[in-house]
């Protein structure tokens, strides 16, 4: 649901948008603004297939 607006889930409570995503760990994800959001293994491979679809989609 939140992916078709460009945001992800990495933990509960937690909504990342995802132009501001600097780079994606195993176990956090380092926004521009160097904030580490944590990142639930729960929630991480669907994460990062929505989120390399999204980087996929963008027209630059």
């Amino acid at each position: 649901m939140w992916a078709e607006y460009g945001f992800i889930r990495p933990h509960i409570g937690y909504a990342v948008n995802n132009k501001y995503v600097e780079y994606i760990s195993a176990d956090c994800i380092l926004l521009q603004n160097d904030i580490n959001i944590p990142l639930n293994k729960k929630y991480r491979d669907d994460l990062k297939k929505k989120y390399f679809k999204w980087l996929g989609d963008i027209n630059v």
